[in-house]
């Protein structure tokens, strides 16, 4: 990840960008009235950085329209054993998983559990969504898939489906990791 795509994921960094775009604008209109055209990309600038730390800053939520859309899509499709696991250092990411999994319970998908889990050191949790299935177990794939399929069409999160080949037993699970907010 570059550092633009960094600083554009971080609300520290965009709200000291947002800080000195604003001394920026009153120094420059205060020296002189022919800045009129960097004054006006800096309010620009300053607009789309409030913009982006209003979205990493509101929670994620299944809207009811969103609700209805993965009930109706899912319907009718193939059930499938599942666990959703969230980054347990995000209570919004706890809150939008356990949202997720009520979902998939009240369309009839078999739930092991709402679980939380923690990184140690190394990689970042994940951003967004991982649907993790066993690659050995093609219902539980399909099921899998076309839940990927309804959450990326909503424009919910990004989606990231993982396929795992275990050793015997086979099992039909699906793993729905929930990590930090990604970048929308």
């Amino acid at each position: 990840m570059n550092t633009f795509q960094a600083c554009w994921n971080s609300i520290s960094c965009l709200e000291g960008w947002e800080r000195t775009l604003r001394l920026t604008g009153v120094v420059v209109g205060l020296i002189t009235l022919l800045g009129g055209a960097f004054t006006l990309t800096g309010a620009i600038a300053f607009y789309k950085i409030g913009q982006r730390i209003a979205v990493l800053k509101d929670p994620r939520i299944l809207t009811k329209a969103q609700i209805e859309m993965i009930t109706n899509a899912l319907r009718d499709k193939p059930k499938a054993e599942f666990q959703v696991t969230s980054w347990a250092d995000s209570e919004e990411s706890v809150r939008y998983g356990g949202q997720l999994h009520k979902v998939l319970k009240d369309v009839g998908w078999n739930s092991n559990g709402l679980t939380r889990f923690y990184m140690d050191g190394g990689e970042p949790p994940p951003n967004g969504i991982t649907l993790m299935v066993d690659g050995l177990h093609q219902a539980a794939k399909d099921s899998a898939t076309q839940l990927a399929e309804v959450l990326h069409t909503l424009g919910i999160e990004v989606v990231r489906l993982e396929t795992e080949s275990t050793k015997p037993p086979v099992s039909s699970w699906v793993l729905i990791k929930v990590g930090r907010k990604g970048s929308h």
